[in-house]
């Protein structure tokens, strides 16, 4: 008798559940992936959306398929849950390099007491950008290694010696470089030689990185290489820094925005 008891009571509980109403306290709406957005530029697809009391929140994935950078400003776009608009919860600006790709989370900014148990969900992406590589390169003189200037200034930006070692195993130097200008900055790692005595010259070793910042920001910049072993018998070798169009600066183009518009998964709703 007992054990007829459980499972009727098991049985009861699990009706409960599969039919939970919206009303209750934990229903979730749940809604399904979209179908890709493709232009020629970028391939866009969202997915994960899910609204429940706490927040409401989704993933997308942007597949960049030009040779330009494309910027994703998440502090600019925005979500309509019924008639209400939440911001990006820590939106901030996404860099998808040239032929890569991206995913991120969104979250609606969340609130104490706000209830974000939404039916309808949209989101306006806006704010999206793309950027050319054939933009001004910033010219900059040679650096000298050993480090004898701790900071220098060219054009908008201050570079500021960071960090540095030098010896014959493995040498590097970092730079901290604040930028002041009106466009975007876009640093390319990869494009940076190191000149030694003599005119051997080698390519940065360290694992190269693009970085977009814009007025105000800092971006971090590391030049790493290996110094001749010679350098442990003559204390007084020198290299240089060649930084050739590793520093451009470009204004970006700005995209139409883009509307994404939920629709409700019923089954997973019904079954969540």
């Amino acid at each position: 008798m007992k054990q007829i008891l459980f499972f009727l009571t098991l049985a009861l509980t699990s009706m409960n559940v599969v039919a939970q109403k919206p009303d209750h306290p934990d229903h979730k709406y749940f809604f399904k992936d979209t179908d890709e957005i493709s232009t020629d530029t970028y391939n866009l697809k969202c997915y994960d959306c899910v609204s429940f009391k706490d927040f409401t929140k989704f993933r997308f994935e942007m597949q960049n398929k030009s040779d330009e950078i494309i910027i994703v400003n998440l502090d600019t776009s925005y979500f309509n849950l019924n008639a209400d608009r939440r911001d990006t919860y820590k939106g901030k600006r996404e860099v998808v390099l040239p032929h890569s790709s991206k995913r991120v989370t969104c979250n609606a900014t969340r609130e104490d007491g706000v209830n974000y148990h939404a039916e309808n969900v949209k989101y306006t992406f806006s704010g999206i950008e793309t950027i050319s590589l054939d933009g001004k390169v910033q010219t900059i003189p040679n650096y000298k290694i050993p480090v004898a200037q701790e900071e220098f200034k060219v054009g908008d930006f201050t570079f500021t010696v960071d960090r540095t070692r030098i010896n014959a195993k493995k040498s590097y130097v970092t730079f901290d470089v604040l930028y002041e200008g009106t466009d975007y900055a876009i640093f390319d790692e990869s494009k940076i030689e190191i000149l030694f005595d003599g005119g051997n010259k080698i390519n940065n070793d360290h694992k190269p990185k693009m970085e977009v910042i814009k007025k105000g920001e800092m971006a971090h910049v590391k030049v790493e290489f290996p110094f001749p072993t010679s350098y442990a018998k003559n204390k007084n070798l020198t290299a240089e820094i060649v930084w050739n169009d590793f520093l451009i600066v470009n204004s970006g183009e700005k995209k139409d925005d883009i509307i994404i518009n939920f629709e409700i998964d019923p089954i997973k709703t019904e079954n969540q």
